[in-house]
């Protein structure tokens, strides 16, 4: 029988698994040369496994879950390419952070 606890961890190990549905990742060569390797694949799993034990509030802990939920789920019903909420929302991030754009701008750029 799984415990509770390890049940939230078999379920965090099955999204982390999922990188792939958060955009693209940085393919390069592993430390025994091997092209093709996820190379962001275990930094950003570790970034994820760390944000869950700093969850020390219960606001923090929902957030979270908020999160997880938004890998989850489609950005729109009829999505052809099954892409995410979260992965999309990173994505704007980064074009955000590459282009230098002031908080200001992007948000009035969302509402268009």
């Amino acid at each position: 029988m799984i415990e509770e606890g390890e049940e939230e961890q078999l379920e965090l190990d099955d999204i982390i698994a999922q990188y792939g549905d958060f955009g693209d990742t940085a393919m390069g060569e592993d430390e025994a040369g091997a092209e093709g390797t996820p190379v962001e694949d275990d930094a950003l799993g570790e970034v994820i496994r760390d944000a869950q034990k700093d969850c020390e509030s219960e606001k923090e802990k929902t957030k979270f879950d908020h999160m997880l939920e938004d890998h989850k789920k489609l950005l729109y019903p009829s999505v052809q390419d099954g892409q995410k909420k979260l992965g999309t929302t990173l994505e704007l991030l980064k074009w955000k952070a590459h282009n230098g754009v002031f908080d200001k701008a992007f948000g009035k750029l969302l509402k268009i």
